[in-house]
């Protein structure tokens, strides 16, 4: 008889082992098949044994290592599932709750009895997920001390599962979030009086980081044109789709500068809209320092109306200036101090002096004969008063750049204010000079006759 080891054959192979041994002649029995499976299942076992102890080292060790790191760490709390007792709490939780660690050990579930009732649905629902197996890794909360203080409690969380893959425990740090929490909170509100600011200003504004458009109010999408979509992922050069093709390098240098010098004063330029509209925009750059950059504010107003409306006035006060300059009278405008606002050509050529030496100068101390200066300057005074009727003519000398005295016949009218005040008096003079001289001769002449 032959004896044949199936020591590598495992227990649910030694059947089909046995059927083929006998068909090729070998007289096997099932004693001895048998005998064999039990010395495998034994050295399994055997090795099994010898796994498990590995792994009982390793949890222990493990577990130390646990022990040790959990006694290192401050806010550290453990929380066994389902019972809600805490198995480990740091010394340092009796300095964040004012309450003493005996009272967190004693109390299952502990910190839900000092939660802020404000917080006190979210940190008891936080709690029922870790029941049904689910860790929220952070939970951000509000805590009342022993002594009344409300803290901010900042909880960072890790399970412990059981071999079947149950949570068993619950690991936390807990720390005190309050200043920061504070600081977010004010953040926050300054932030959102920051946007209802700008959500209901009047003018446009615009916040720019790395050369592209992060935030546009409204009233931004109202002066462009342009949607919010296309504002919002604008670079700077795209501007030049918007900016008119003769505003758009005196636009880009004016940020140029804001970088260097944190502040643009108003600027005017045009853009085209979509519908290809020119319009005018008044902006202001100003540009913000932060820790992980800068940003640049733009404030702009459409001011279209406006601009034309200068433009308007502007080729009205030119005409009205040409015309001034052809009167073949003396115009002259003085202001309620009676210093020269402006006067025109013929008033120059009788004065002899140039326009920029006469502008600026008080007309009865530079061009009135002294003999003369205090009558007319008590004139003056009635007039821009509103005493003397500015449809009275009158009479007076004036003294050229080379001391030669003319006869002037002056016409006044008054300039009035938007609040209807008097701003200013504008003369017209004619020169009678010589009128005056040949009316003279010729009275002098009939009185010859006469005589």
């Amino acid at each position: 008889m032959k004896l044949i080891q199936l020591e590598d054959c495992a227990s649910d192979k030694i059947s089909d082992a046995k059927s083929l041994l006998e068909e090729n002649g070998f007289n096997c029995s099932y004693v001895e098949f048998e005998h064999l499976a039990e010395m495998d299942k034994l050295i399994a076992e055997k090795e099994l044994q010898f796994q498990v102890n590995q792994l009982e080292q390793q949890i222990s060790e493990l577990e130390s290592l646990y022990q040790t790191l959990s006694k290192r760490v401050r806010g550290f709390v453990k929380m066994e599932l389902p019972s809600c007792k805490y198995s480990i709490t740091d010394k340092f939780l009796e300095h964040l709750s004012g309450f003493p660690v005996e009272k967190w050990l004693e109390t299952p579930n502990f910190v839900s009895s000092i939660v802020h009732p404000k917080f006190k649905d979210y940190f008891l629902s936080c709690c029922d997920e870790m029941k049904r197996g689910v860790i929220p890794k952070v939970m951000d909360y509000k805590i009342i001390r022993k002594d009344g203080e409300e803290r901010w409690w900042l909880q960072f969380n890790i399970g412990a599962y059981s071999i079947d893959g149950k949570l068993v425990s619950v690991s936390a740090i807990i720390i005190d979030n309050t200043d920061r929490k504070i600081t977010e909170l004010k953040l926050k509100e300054s932030e959102e009086r920051f946007r209802s600011l700008v959500e209901q200003s009047v003018a446009g504004i615009v916040i720019v980081k790395d050369e592209k458009i992060i935030f546009a109010n409204d009233v931004v999408f109202k002066h462009s044109g342009y949607s919010q979509s296309t504002i919002s992922s604008l670079r700077f050069e795209d501007l030049e789709k918007i900016i008119h093709p003769d505003d758009f390098d005196f636009v880009m240098e004016q940020f140029r500068k804001v970088e260097e010098k944190e502040l643009v004063p108003e600027f005017y330029y045009r853009i085209i809209s979509p519908c290809k509209k020119v319009k005018w925009l008044s902006s202001q750059l100003k540009k913000f320092n932060h820790e992980n950059g800068s940003t640049i504010a733009v404030i702009m107003v459409e001011v279209t109306k406006r601009v034309e409306l200068e433009q308007k006035l502007r080729r009205e006060r030119n005409l009205a200036q040409k015309y001034f300059d052809v009167a073949g009278t003396l115009l002259v405008v003085l202001d309620k101090d009676c210093k020269v606002v402006q006067i025109n050509k013929r008033g120059c050529e009788i004065l002899k002096y140039p326009k920029e030496e006469i502008i600026g100068k008080n007309w009865i101390d530079n061009f009135l004969p002294e003999t003369i200066r205090e009558t007319v300057r008590i004139k003056f005074a009635k007039a821009i008063a509103g005493e003397v009727s500015s449809q009275d003519d009158y009479e007076n000398y004036i003294l050229t750049e080379d001391g030669e005295e003319r006869l002037i016949s002056w016409k006044n009218a008054i300039l009035l204010n938007e609040d209807n005040e008097i701003e200013a008096i504008i003369s017209s003079g004619e020169d009678i000079t010589q009128q005056r001289l040949a009316e003279e001769l010729l009275q002098k002449n009939e009185y010859l006759k006469r005589t």
